[in-house]
């Protein structure tokens, strides 16, 4: 089985992760996304846990969550975790967010045996690397 680099994984908006046999060990994911950055669990559903890169960060969202659970989900990386398939939205333009993402997709990978898709139902693994993309230079004149 192909794999797909960390560039492709962190280039998709949404990834559905799931064991090629067996089933993931949810109380192993959760140990390893409190040990990720600053997190919490949600209340309105246990199964998803929203990641933040600081403490007060995670307090305010954790707050606002509480306060109304139908609110949309601020710029964080979040993970729902079921025992046949995890949902991961990756953050790759925040520098913080981004390293709890490579953290959680590299343990996430290393621990299992997976089959990635993206949002589109794409076997990420067939996707080529994606374009580095430069800076406009304005030339002088």
């Amino acid at each position: 089985m192909m794999s797909a680099s960390m560039n492709v994984l962190l280039a998709q908006e949404t990834l559905s992760i799931a064991p090629v046999s067996g089933v993931f060990d949810v109380d192993a994911v959760t140990k390893t996304i409190a040990g990720l950055g600053f997190s919490f669990r949600d209340e309105a559903d246990p199964s998803r846990f929203v990641i933040s890169s600081d403490a007060k960060s995670r307090d305010s969202f954790a707050a606002r969550r509480r306060a109304d659970p139908s609110s949309p989900f601020p710029y964080v990386l979040l993970v729902t975790v079921t025992p046949g398939e995890m949902i991961v939205s990756p953050v790759a333009d925040h520098p913080g967010l981004r390293a709890l993402s490579e953290q959680f997709l590299t343990w996430v990978t290393s621990t299992y045996q997976c089959k990635i898709d993206n949002e589109f139902g794409t076997d990420v693994a067939t996707l080529p690397e994606p374009a580095v993309t430069t800076p406009l230079v304005q030339r002088p004149g």
